[in-house]
């Protein structure tokens, strides 16, 4: 019933903007996080404790939005001051903001976002918080240097490569993006794109010789739905890091389907 009613507000621009009020209501009475929310062009500000973060429509929690999967992104690995962060999938921005004050003014931030809908929205969660250390990229990881297609879906938040698509993307591999990127050294690799970990063995020696630590999240929690083998990469992902002197080691957090396929990796000494 609640659901229906959220959605029917959320159909129109004045009502989610009457909605938004009352989520600031509830929230700064009865949370004990203070929040504001506010309409920026096509999108919405939340003003969290953790930075601005933009969304197509407000957020009922956006405290607990904005840092649900710190627990287990950040589980074994911390970036820390002047570290190099690559972030394959940065989504609308969430670990972004986080990882930009963690890493300081010396330290940088990659993020590839593939869908232009959600990159435009990680665009503004980086804009409204003024950050200098994070550089973005519309593009998508693949096994080569090329332009493929991407589909939209209903959920936004979860599209992948779909060769019959009409929306078509700018792909790299691991060592296309370094070379071009000039980059010596990745202190660690966020990866959450949908399948598309696969790529990680294509094209990858030179990554792999500067890369320190990486947490992927893997998608084999996908099966049962339609083309389940393509999201079935855990293993093919952990052997992989493996084979290339990784220490494996699996998240302690255990409350969402995903966890089970989580994968940390750091490289041994």
């Amino acid at each position: 019933m609640l659901q229906s009613i959220k959605k029917i507000f959320l159909k129109y621009k004045f009502t989610s903007i009457i909605l938004s009020k009352v989520y600031i209501f509830y929230n700064n009475l009865f949370r004990e996080k203070k929040i504001n929310i506010y309409t920026d062009g096509a999108h919405y500000i939340h003003d969290t404790s953790f930075g601005k973060i933009a969304y197509p429509h407000p957020l009922f929690h956006p405290e607990e939005y904005v840092s649900k999967d710190y627990s287990i992104y950040f589980e074994y690995y911390v970036p820390k001051q002047g570290d190099i962060i690559l972030e394959l999938g940065s989504g609308i921005g969430n670990e972004s903001i986080y990882i930009s004050r963690l890493i300081g003014e010396n330290g940088k931030v990659y993020c590839a976002e593939p869908l232009l809908e959600i990159f435009e929205t990680l665009k503004k969660t980086i804009k409204v918080n003024d950050i200098k250390n994070v550089k973005l990229f519309n593009k998508a990881l693949f096994n080569k240097k090329t332009e493929i297609g991407f589909s939209k879906s209903d959920n936004w938040l979860s599209s992948k490569i779909d060769n019959k698509s009409e929306i078509k993307i700018e792909t790299f591999t691991l060592d296309s993006f370094i070379i071009d990127n000039k980059i010596e050294k990745i202190n660690y690799c966020k990866i959450n794109i949908e399948g598309a970990e696969r790529f990680i063995v294509n094209d990858s020696s030179k990554f792999f010789t500067i890369c320190e630590n990486i947490a992927i999240e893997c998608h084999d929690f996908f099966k049962g739905k339609e083309n389940p083998e393509e999201y079935m990469t855990y293993d093919l992902v952990k052997n992989f890091l493996i084979s290339k002197n990784f220490n494996i080691k699996k998240s302690h957090r255990n409350k969402l389907d995903l966890d089970e396929f989580f994968i940390h990796a750091s490289k041994n000494k």
